[in-house]
């Protein structure tokens, strides 16, 4: 990996947990990544979420050689920090790790297509633009209803309008945004090597193998397993127990 980047904890929600953060990078600056490792994940465990945790966590379990939790743990930081380079360069890192090269089938559809032109945003990117629009569209009413010359008035609907209509197209795209990443389920494989199934049975046929750090897409859930889906498209089984959804955590 060429570039390792260590996050400070500056919101104040994390203050707490700074202490604990410090002494992890003080473990991974001195190579102690098991320790390091340890630390960060005490943090998780006590509730404090944040991208910086989990990219510096992905780091750890890079340089431990562990492929599923690098893996895992840049992708919980791309969720909270979508877009960030940093993350995205080391998580390309972190796959060429894994035994699996399943080649990607591209997607289709316009929230694929918005994704792809603007992928630093999320829903709440376009809520807050959509925000800034609608408020930019009260000013201009404002100007409206009490300016005093005729050609201010004029501009000024125009400018409201013009505002009014691009609130309403980002209040869309955060609504297409946010459908869309709550309605695709993705997980990672921790187990090191995972037979997928063509039913939901323990004594079913193996229709197939995925190993550690491969990214699945759930389709559906049944019992206590995952009805999964690769990245070409390949379908079948697998124990839930076997990969780690990514999800924000609560």
């Amino acid at each position: 990996m060429k570039k390792f980047l260590f996050y400070s904890l500056l919101c104040c929600q994390f203050l707490s947990a700074q202490p604990l953060f410090d002494k992890a990078n003080t473990f991974y600056r001195s190579e102690k990544y098991s320790e390091a490792a340890k630390a960060y994940e005490e943090i998780l465990a006590s509730g404090k979420f944040s991208a910086e945790v989990y990219f510096n966590l992905g780091n750890t379990y890079y340089k431990l050689g562990k492929v599923a939790p690098a893996v895992y743990n840049y992708e919980m930081a791309l969720l909270l920090r979508p877009g960030d380079e940093d993350i995205k360069n080391n998580l390309t890192f972190a796959e060429q790790l894994r035994i699996d090269d399943i080649k990607e089938v591209g997607e289709a559809g316009f929230a694929v297509l918005l994704a792809d032109t603007f992928p630093g945003f999320n829903h709440n990117s376009w809520a807050k633009i959509a925000v800034a629009f609608m408020l930019l569209a009260c000013v201009g009413i404002g100007f409206y209803y009490f300016g005093s010359r005729r050609l201010v008035r004029k501009l000024s609907f125009i400018f409201a309008s013009f505002a009014f209509l691009l609130g309403i197209v980002a209040g869309g795209f955060a609504q297409l945004s946010f459908t869309s990443s709550n309605s695709k389920r993705e997980a990672v494989v921790f187990a090191e090597n995972l037979p997928v199934k063509s039913e939901p049975k323990a004594q079913s046929a193996d229709a197939f193998s995925i190993h550690a750090g491969t990214k699945v897409r759930i389709l559906e859930t049944l019992d206590r397993w995952f009805h999964i889906q690769l990245q070409n498209g390949n379908e079948g089984w697998v124990l839930a127990s076997e990969v780690k959804e990514i999800k924000r955590q609560r």
